[in-house]
């Protein structure tokens, strides 16, 4: 990781966002990686960490190479997440979990460190048990978090996508209003190494862009860093 002199301007500590679910498979890894390249794209300098033993994200960032718009890290001590509070270089850190219940106690120790969690969720009774077990560690550790409908297939129309979202709000589990659809965008441009930022292989990219963007403009209001705007389409 390299200092490039913004350092001196920034006086706030960066926000730590964990990526978190007690359920592989979730898009969890895809989804860090992309919202790391949207922040260091629209909002500041970013860096991306991986806790994760798989190591997915460390194969997706090391495909794009040179290309790659944010700083990457691996790190398998959580106590070193609590010293990056008092880094200044960055203006976000992503930090991506592993997707397993037998990491729920490695997990404890990240949310630790932690200013706001992330769950995704694929919109299928599999994944409830296992979202709601990790909304509960949030809960219990006192970390703000929400719940985003991941991987939402965009041939089903709005019924998935409203039915999660009722089964969410009955449950109390706060969630985004926005959600990521899979297209084909998400996979491929990890294939060619290029960021989802930059990848215009198929047609799909700007609809998989905007998912995204929107999310991550949501997460930024949540953490106060953005006022509501009808602009930003968040809903």
């Amino acid at each position: 990781m390299t200092d490039t002199g913004e350092s001196a301007v920034r006086t706030q500590p960066p926000h730590i966002i964990v990526l978190a679910s007690e359920k592989g498979g979730v898009g969890k890894t895809t989804l860090a990686v992309e919202l790391a390249s949207v922040i260091a794209d629209s909002s500041g300098r970013c860096l991306l960490v991986d806790v994760d033993q798989q190591r997915t994200a460390e194969e997706i960032v090391a495909a794009a190479g040179e290309a790659l718009p944010f700083d990457f890290a691996v790190e398998s001590d959580p106590r070193v997440l609590l010293e990056l509070k008092n880094v200044r270089q960055y203006d976000s850190i992503i930090v991506d979990t592993a997707g397993s219940l037998q990491a729920s106690a490695f997990l404890v120790e990240i949310l630790a460190s932690a200013d706001f969690v992330l769950i995704p969720m694929i919109p299928e009774r599999a994944s409830v048990t296992p979202t709601v077990r990790t909304a509960q560690l949030c809960v219990q550790q006192g970390v703000p978090f929400r719940v985003v409908l991941n991987q939402v297939d965009p041939l089903r129309g709005a019924g998935p996508t409203e039915s999660a979202w009722a089964l969410l709000d009955e449950m109390g589990l706060p969630r985004t209003r926005s959600f990521v659809r899979r297209y084909v965008a998400h996979s491929q441009a990890q294939l060619d190494g290029i960021p989802i930022t930059a990848y215009r292989g198929d047609r799909s990219w700007r609809s998989a862009l905007d998912d995204v963007r929107r999310l991550h403009a949501e997460i930024l209001i949540g953490l106060g860093r953005l006022s509501p705007s009808p602009a930003l389409k968040v809903s």
